[in-house]
């Protein structure tokens, strides 16, 4: 049997996503389109569904990022050595060659990385296809009614200097609007120990959905993504791939170019304050995002 080998990436999410699906996406449905192949993927479990339907077998990378203090900086992850990462590549490709005719083995090359485009921009397909139990699963959970659901993203890495630090205070002003919540849904997106949880336990949570072989984290954020009519965010990688799913998103930060236009190739109506310290006030965002919901009164 023909195989090729994707992985293992040990970066960040977006990129994974943005830089390195695309590409795989093109070698199933263009390049290898009408070839017998099978594509064995080495990544996180909870970003197996950035390949989904496209991937044959997935093989779970658990480094203990969190436990052992390694951060994921674009291809790379600090802390975790070249030799290490090599090391997992090689073992990876042994584990198989004797099985399967490896046909190419794909993988982000960081000690080339010296631009952020590894493969030829035309032969990159931005489409995502988490496996079908991931729509199936969220819809059992969500007991919505009538309500139009929005994602938040309450990104938070520690380390990481563009942090927003207001989101309880701002989950209190969504709590504390009756009006807000008696027309919208509110869904929490994102994964521990990289965001900031409702404390008080006031709006659905997607790692409340306990994950099973069959779904993943990103693949029922993309889900709930699809079902949004708004996804809101400081700048990081939901709300890049909300744009990419052609959810539109409300966002500030301190990179507009870059989260407005470059990372938004199918120009997905964004709205995005600049916010270079990351200080933002809370009330403004909050009554931004009231000026924008209000084009949903009856």
């Amino acid at each position: 049997m023909n195989v090729i080998l994707v992985g293992p990436f040990v970066g960040e999410l977006f990129w994974e996503i943005f830089r390195f699906v695309p590409y795989i996406n093109y070698l199933r449905f263009v390049k290898f389109k009408n070839e017998d192949i099978k594509f064995i993927v080495y990544t996180r479990r909870d970003r197996f569904d950035l390949y989904g339907m496209v991937a044959d077998l997935f093989v779970s990378l658990d480094l203990n990022e969190h436990e052992n203090h390694f951060f994921a900086n674009c291809f790379r992850l600090d802390g975790f050595s070249d030799v290490e990462y090599y090391y997992l590549i090689n073992k990876f490709k042994k584990t198989y060659h004797k099985k399967y005719n490896i046909i190419d083995h794909i993988y982000p090359d960081i000690k080339r990385f010296t631009t952020r485009w590894q493969f030829p921009k035309n032969k990159m397909i931005f489409e995502y296809y988490p496996r079908k139990e991931n729509k199936k699963i969220l819809e059992k959970y969500l007991d919505i009614g009538n309500k139009k659901i929005i994602t938040i993203s309450p990104r938070y890495r520690n380390g990481l200097k563009r942090n927003w630090k207001y989101w309880n205070e701002f989950f209190d002003l969504i709590a504390d609007d009756k009006k807000l919540n008696e027309k919208f849904f509110f869904i929490i997106c994102g994964k521990y120990p990289d965001y900031i949880p409702d404390k008080k336990n006031r709006f659905f949570d997607i790692n409340n959905i306990p994950i099973t072989n069959e779904i993943s984290t990103i693949g029922l954020t993309t889900e709930c993504i699809k079902k949004s009519i708004l996804t809101i965010g400081s700048q990081s990688g939901i709300p890049n791939l909300s744009l990419l799913l052609k959810t539109p998103v409300f966002s500030w930060g301190n990179e507009e170019k870059q989260h407005t236009i470059e990372y938004n190739i199918k120009k997905t109506k964004v709205h995005f304050l600049k916010d270079p310290n990351f200080d933002l006030d809370y009330k403004i965002i909050f009554e931004k995002i009231k000026i924008i919901l209000s084009e949903y009164d009856d």
